[in-house]
């Protein structure tokens, strides 16, 4: 996680954000899902589907990233995949957890800005 603070020198008005990194490498490789993963796919599904129960604290990622999951943020994910024959099952997997996480709608992510003092 990095946050970010910035600030102009001559009025003191700034603002702040937060940037979280999450590798999810390599667990496509597992024949059943990372249960890290698994959660996050749930959280997903939760928030595709506006449900009020949303199981952020099932794990330690999901309970980690829910800031970042919740309203007002922006997420990025990046999918890498492989042309490599030998990596089309790993490859049909990471796109089809992407094409999961594409549907989630996190809402209008917002400047968070600070007043000076």
């Amino acid at each position: 996680m990095v946050q970010v603070r910035a600030e102009h020198l001559m009025t003191g008005t700034g603002c702040v954000g937060k940037v979280q990194f999450a590798d999810l490498a390599g667990s496509d490789t597992v024949e059943s899902m990372d249960r890290s993963l698994r959660v996050l796919a749930e959280v997903a599904d939760a928030k595709v589907q506006y449900s009020r129960a949303v199981p952020f604290r099932s794990s330690t990622l999901t309970h980690l990233l829910r800031d970042s999951l919740e309203s007002d943020t922006k997420v990025l994910f990046f999918a890498c995949v492989s042309s490599d024959e030998d990596d089309l099952e790993s490859t049909k997997r990471t796109l089809q957890f992407a094409s999961r996480m594409q549907r989630v709608n996190i809402g209008k992510a917002t400047k968070h800005i600070i007043s000076p003092p």
